[in-house]
């Protein structure tokens, strides 16, 4: 069902159409309204806690209201720890992910006491990566993260290998 959360109208050009910013907060039931709007295309804008955020687009003609309900799709969790190759948790370790579909990309700090928590991510096949604060040690992974759900990953860094070789000029 609905939920409550925070909403804003901007139109086209990412400008808010109200002074103040036009926020508007819905209610247990998930309802919102915005008062005295210019006639002409707008976009609402929907963040709540735990959902992906929506835009969607209405246009509203002089003297009348425009009616618009909004679905909001709950986003994907991914945790875990990342460690090195003796299982050592590894503080400062940098996580990526990156949804393959998109390429919307969310990063975090491990903290290497406690699992690290990335949030409100698309569902579908997403690329995990992690690398130590050196950035020697990585793991890469494609991760199947699915709607409303958690997946845990915890990588394992290995040390990478090296690459040598030239450049030349064609001629």
């Amino acid at each position: 069902g609905p939920e409550e959360g925070t909403s804003w109208l901007r139109d086209n050009g990412d400008r808010h159409l109200l002074p103040g910013g036009s926020a508007t907060r819905s209610d247990e039931k998930g309802h919102f309204e915005f008062l005295s709007l210019p006639a002409g295309p707008g976009e609402v804008h929907i963040e709540a806690e735990g959902f992906l955020e929506h835009d969607a687009t209405t246009a509203l003609r002089s003297g009348e209201a425009a009616s618009l309900d909004i679905v909001l799709r709950r986003g994907a969790a991914i945790a875990g720890i990342v460690r090195d190759s003796g299982s050592t948790p590894v503080p400062g370790a940098r996580v990526q992910v990156r949804a393959l579909e998109t390429g919307v990309v969310r990063e975090v700090e491990a903290d290497g006491a406690e699992a690290f928590r990335l949030e409100v991510l698309a569902a579908g096949a997403a690329r995990g990566w992690a690398v130590d604060p050196a950035g020697t040690g990585w793991a890469l992974e494609v991760l199947d993260l699915r709607e409303g759900e958690q997946t845990d990953w915890n990588p394992v860094l290995a040390k990478g290998g090296e690459i040598a070789g030239r450049v030349l000029d064609e001629l």
